[in-house]
């Protein structure tokens, strides 16, 4: 018989329900096998605590403090510290992974509604604070979020490649001024969409069709249509394999429970 999802719990009980909607949006955290003496390949998906909410010990002194935008930039923040702590980037080989989060972590974890996390993820989108990617090949079509610093970050150091390489040709020149265009465009928030029309991006980069090969070579465009191009970043392959081992590796061990539960920590 499968457990009540409206069973009450203690407040020292840790785990998490498979059949309650917010455990199965893979929240992050690096869970430890029981045993030592068992390799573990892999982060695990799990569960992340989310900020204090209402009625919570905490929740005044917190949450007055700041106001949405700032619980979502927090949330934000506290996803990715917690996925991408240094130890687990060397540990499971991911210091080329792009720093990012789901979208759904953002719902659980920041302790507000879809719907005023989908709103203030536009809004601070729109003022250049974060942005939107879209990813296939997880199990589905899922939206991730990158601070705009870090995006910066990547680009830079895409056009850092080009700049360093001793390479004064005309070749190299177009690439650097074409990555100077493309970060101006991604992260000055007049254009948020996840994917945009091959015509609109040349005309927006002022360049040409070629020159678009310069963006799909360094991992930053995937085609999606005949004319619709969608945002992608460097080694975000490397991001999506981990993700879909991770919850290869939760739905075993919670398959393996009597209980089909699981500790959260």
């Amino acid at each position: 018989m499968k457990p009540s999802p409206h069973r009450t719990r203690s407040q020292s009980d840790h785990r998490f329900n498979p059949y309650e909607g917010p455990s199965l949006r893979y929240q992050s955290l690096a869970l430890q096998r029981r045993s030592q003496s068992d390799e573990f390949p892999l982060p695990i998906l799990a569960a992340v605590s989310p900020l204090p909410a209402e009625g919570n010990e905490g929740h005044d002194s917190i949450r007055a403090s700041y106001n949405a935008d700032d619980r979502i930039v927090q949330s934000v923040d506290h996803l990715i510290e917690v996925l991408f702590r240094p130890t687990d980037r060397a540990r499971f080989r991911l210091s080329k992974a792009p720093s990012l989060c789901f979208l759904h972590q953002l719902y659980s974890a920041s302790g507000a509604s879809s719907t005023m996390v989908d709103k203030e993820v536009n809004r601070l989108c729109g003022k250049g604070v974060l942005r939107k990617f879209k990813i296939t090949g997880s199990g589905g079509s899922e939206f991730v979020i990158i601070r705009i610093r870090d995006l910066r970050a990547i680009i830079k150091d895409a056009r850092s490649k080009f700049e360093s390489g001793g390479d004064a040709s005309e070749s190299s020149g177009s690439a650097i001024d074409v990555l100077e265009r493309f970060e101006q465009f991604l992260t000055n928030g007049e254009y948020c969409d996840v994917s945009v029309s091959r015509d609109k991006l040349i005309a927006e980069l002022k360049t040409d069709d070629s020159h678009l090969n310069i963006l799909f070579n360094l991992g930053f465009l995937v085609t999606e249509a005949a004319d619709k191009l969608t945002f992608s970043l460097p080694w975000m392959g490397l991001f999506i394999t981990q993700i879909v081992k991770g919850r290869k590796e939760i739905a075993s061990r919670i398959k393996r429970k009597a209980a089909k539960e699981m500790l959260q920590k």
